[in-house]
């Protein structure tokens, strides 16, 4: 029996050292220099519009981002001068009680918040006669003229309580809704 190498090429699945050693040339035609060098005038200019057209895009991201910013330090100085009113309206106007201690919730950017007033505080309050201004660190009481000139600055700062006070009929002594003249029972 011959040896595991004889037997492969005997099979087909092995060449010789001799026939893989030799490479295998295809005959090409010859390029001309000319076509050599307009193919490498077009790589080089394909690199330079690559190159340009990223500069371009660096360049407008960089604009952008830089526009960016100044909107966010105009819009941040802008609620730094509205505070600053703010402040100046609400100085010594504010009504809450640091006796208080009787709550009053609300609805304010979609929390239930509160506020801690006395009972005639709440009344008024509930009967539209005070008002409330949500300002740095909390909900504050003020009068209803404070509440006009501060709702002319920062609308978002007033919550409207007008919708919270129950409209209901004083003679209805079980406060449930009307019923209906055509439920049959």
């Amino acid at each position: 029996m011959s040896s595991l190498k004889d037997a492969l090429l005997q099979a087909g699945l092995s060449s010789s050292k001799k026939e893989r050693s030799r490479p295998v040339r295809k005959h090409h035609k010859p390029q001309h220099a000319k076509s050599k060098k307009k193919a490498g005038r077009d790589r080089i200019l394909e690199e330079t519009d690559l190159a340009r057209a990223y500069r371009a895009r660096q360049h407008a991201e960089k604009q952008d981002a830089e526009q960016k910013k100044k909107a966010k330090l105009a819009q941040q100085e802008a609620r730094r001068q509205r505070n600053l009113a703010l402040e100046k309206i609400l100085k010594d106007q504010l009504l809450n009680d640091p006796q208080a201690d009787c709550p009053r919730y609300f609805q304010y950017r979609d929390r239930i918040r509160r506020v801690l007033c006395t009972p005639d505080q709440r009344q008024a309050l509930n009967e539209g006669q005070l008002a409330l201004v949500v300002f740095k660190g909390g909900p504050k009481l003020v009068s209803l003229e404070t509440a006009r000139q501060v709702l002319e600055l920062a609308p978002d700062l007033v919550p409207d309580l007008s919708a919270e006070v129950s409209q209901t009929d004083p003679s209805d002594e079980h406060d449930y809704p009307p019923v209906p003249d055509d439920l049959m029972w």
